[in-house]
């Protein structure tokens, strides 16, 4: 896979909308290259504003998409739904890496599911 001026061509996750929290630094930020990489449409969250305009400029100057970025700490009660909502309106999300603080998914007034989507590990 190589990228374009549009983006990767190809790759595992193309065209998959993933979450991930704790992406302004660490193993949140490696994920979310990682995905960016594999063609995913990102969404990444976290509490670091500088960190997460750092991952956008990062991955833009590798000719990847810029990810829609949510600072939120994802302790607040909103939190949930502040992260879910833009992976919903584009019919996600397929992946949610979560590195930072737990998301309360009771919480969460639309849960994330999709027929089809939600797999066992044995499959």
């Amino acid at each position: 896979m190589t990228p374009t001026s549009s983006g990767p061509v190809g790759g595992v996750l193309a065209g998959r909308i993933c979450i991930v929290t704790g992406a302004a630094a660490g193993i949140g930020r490696a994920i979310a290259r990682l995905f960016a990489r594999a063609g995913a449409v990102l969404v990444v969250a976290d509490r670091d504003a500088e960190g997460l305009a750092s991952l956008d400029a990062a991955l833009v100057a590798e000719s990847w998409p810029a990810p829609v970025r949510i600072v939120v700490d994802a302790t607040d009660p909103d939190a949930p739904a502040r992260i879910l909502a833009p992976a919903l309106a584009r019919g996600g999300p397929d992946v949610l890496s979560t590195t930072s603080a737990p998301i309360p998914y009771a919480r969460c007034s639309t849960p994330p599911t999709r027929p089809g989507t939600l797999r066992s590990r044995s499959t």
